[in-house]
């Protein structure tokens, strides 16, 4: 029995974010969403976003790679934020105060690791 199973995460993750994808598709039109994604300015990001998202794919249904899987879903999700933040009304906001919460947590719990 494995306590971590990345390739069953990866999979359903890849899955959901296929279905955000075609969400905003759906929402935006297809030409417009495609144009969207290949600006200049979102290229890169949205490059990412493809890579992670096939290689996830490939790394879990193809490969059955567990280091492979786990570094194409990382890859994957900080792109899915990127995206988030950039077409979400009020996206980056909403990272931003999520990324202090965390950030003060996580002091939190190492000042409280160090002192014990």
């Amino acid at each position: 029995m494995e306590v971590v199973s990345p390739q069953k995460f990866a999979l359903l993750f890849a899955f959901g974010s296929m279905t955000l994808l075609s969400s905003f598709a759906i929402l935006k039109g297809p030409q417009a969403f495609l144009t969207s994604l290949i600006a200049r300015d979102k290229l890169p990001f949205s490059g990412a976003y493809v890579i992670g998202l096939v290689g996830t794919l490939v790394a879990t249904i193809g490969m059955r790679s567990f280091i492979l899987t786990a570094v194409f879903g990382i890859i994957q999700a900080f792109a899915l934020l990127y995206f988030l933040a950039s077409y979400v009304p009020g996206g980056q906001v909403i990272l931003n105060m999520c990324g202090k919460c965390c950030s003060k947590g996580a002091r939190a719990v190492s000042g409280r690791l160090i002192r014990t």
